[in-house]
């Protein structure tokens, strides 16, 4: 049976340091704990520590993953990918038009505009990239043509790991890991929410992944 025990702290510090560090004492890969709080701050806060202790977390602020952005960007990605390995030129057009415009690429808005232009009445969006002059711009077409070919021979959690730039291919790494995450260590609340998303995602695949070879 479980215990209920009423524990005073001299410090709200002390308090969010000693329950996560109780997680951790009793933290088993089969274990669960549930941490409620009565504000969305003080979750944040040991959300945050427990982190740090190497635990791991599922910090649910929102319970739909697809209202966040990262999860909209791998989302089209994956989409992309599966154009290019079926050909369909008309579909990676319209999802690399709309990607490549997202500051995670750190593209400057002029050479954007003259992408854009170029493939106004002939749209080859891909090709241009791949034929581009810039340097960052052909690194992202071959990387995106490159990974297009590898994700048919590859396990889905691989592919998911390269999608969010937790793995480098020909030299080129995804952007999201670094913009969603690591620029955003600093802004807890959109830090804990990007990093709990990617881990309920990388969850999600590799019982996916399970299921289909039973």
């Amino acid at each position: 049976k479980g215990r209920t025990k009423a524990i005073s702290f001299s410090s709200r510090e002390l308090q969010y340091s000693m329950i996560a560090r109780d997680i951790q004492n009793k933290y088993r890969p089969d274990a669960k704990f549930a941490v409620l709080a009565r504000s969305h701050d003080s979750l944040v806060k040991i959300a945050n520590i427990i982190h740090g202790l190497n635990v791991p977390i599922r910090y649910e602020r929102s319970n739909n993953i697809l209202d966040l952005e990262i999860v909209n960007q791998i989302y089209k990605l994956s989409k992309l990918l599966l154009a290019i390995q079926q050909g369909d030129e008309p579909e990676s057009n319209v999802l690399i038009s709309e990607l490549i415009r997202h500051p995670m690429w750190s593209i400057e808005a002029k050479k954007l505009w003259t992408l854009a232009l170029s493939n106004y009445s002939d749209p080859k969006w891909l090709s241009s990239m791949i034929d581009s002059n810039d340097d960052k711009l052909r690194s992202i077409g071959n990387w995106l043509i490159e990974l297009a070919s590898e994700s048919t021979g590859q396990p889905m959690s691989i592919i998911v790991e390269h999608l969010l730039g937790l793995r480098d291919h020909i030299g080129s790494t995804s952007p999201i890991n670094h913009y969603f995450i690591e620029k955003n260590k600093h802004q807890t609340s959109k830090y804990l929410q990007n990093l709990s998303a990617i881990q309920l995602l990388r969850s999600l695949v590799n019982e996916f992944s399970k299921d289909s070879q039973t």
